[in-house]
């Protein structure tokens, strides 16, 4: 069949029998400019968009999407063999990862670079609950790799008593009393 002009339209309802498997109802809903223009948009009874003309891509549904992919409802990323992951690219050359790497007891990274393994920026340790930056293997619930700045205070059960208080932690300007060395002061 040749279709010089036009688009082919088809509406789909009922249930299909093909090599003995039962398919599911499913509607296919079409709509068109006037008269018979180009395909503007697609919808299945399950909520599925595709605008054609924007190219956006609605799952789950009830109306038009407004951005490229928008779903309603959960998602699942799996790879068989690989690592699962969400790679972020912008045309700046920036490029992030998040997922699970498998090939490190599948601790959950989020890092710079393509591949989940490149660096070690945020992981989180299923094992045990801990979160490490810049470090493959956090030790404790929270494992800095390199300096940390607080702004504010650090307050919490820190003596390991059950008591808790701040933590203020004094560095004298060089030339002051206490030889440039740092000190810290807890009042439970």
């Amino acid at each position: 069949m040749s279709l010089e002009r036009g688009v082919l339209a088809l509406l789909i309802a009922g249930s299909f029998l093909a090599a003995g498997v039962l398919l599911s109802q499913q509607t296919v809903q079409t709509n068109f400019t006037s008269p018979l223009g180009v395909f503007k948009r697609l919808r299945s009874s399950e909520n599925t968009w595709l605008a054609a003309q924007s190219g956006n891509v609605g799952i789950g549904t009830t109306a038009t999407v407004d951005h490229k992919l928008e779903v309603r409802g959960e998602v699942e990323i799996e790879v068989d063999n690989a690592d699962s992951k969400l790679r972020f690219n912008d045309p700046g050359d920036d490029l992030y990862s998040m997922g699970v790497d498998r090939s490190d007891a599948g601790k959950f990274k989020i890092n710079r670079g393509g591949n989940i393994g490149d660096n070690n920026d945020i992981v989180i340790n299923d094992a045990d609950g801990n979160v490490g930056i810049g470090t493959q293997s956090p030790a404790k619930k929270l494992h800095v790799a390199g300096d940390l700045r607080v702004d504010g205070v650090v307050s919490g059960n820190l003596d390991g008593s059950g008591n808790s208080g701040p933590l203020q932690v004094n560095c004298p300007a060089p030339g002051q009393p206490g030889n440039g060395n740092c000190y810290a002061t807890y009042a439970p």
